[in-house]
């Protein structure tokens, strides 16, 4: 698999199998009809909620236990967001890089 990085004006971007959102804006740029790093690319806009990231994460959690919301990653990305989101804080709190959770 061919695997590129594409300069766009939101980046830094990160990688993955089925596409790459940029941040901060989450724009999802990926091949529409199916993953590959050789066709076109598309970018879909995502909505973004304003907020506590780890407060709006622990609020979709609360929908979906309470049957009121829809999953939107599996059970086992939960926890691993979570990590990320406190690393990210903790990052931004301290201005060091965050090794291990």
């Amino acid at each position: 698999m061919l695997n590129m990085t594409i300069a766009l004006p939101t980046a830094p971007n990160l990688k993955g199998p089925r596409g790459s959102p940029t941040v901060p804006c989450l724009d999802l740029w990926r091949n529409m009809a199916r993953p590959s790093g050789s066709k076109p690319i598309g970018r879909e806009r995502r909505p973004v909620r304003a907020g506590d990231p780890l407060s709006l994460q622990i609020d979709t959690l609360r929908g979906v236990v309470s049957g009121e919301g829809m999953r939107v990653i599996s059970s086992r990305e939960g926890p691993k967001t979570l990590t990320a989101i406190a690393a990210a804080k903790e990052a931004a709190a301290t201005g060091q890089a965050v090794t291990s959770v």
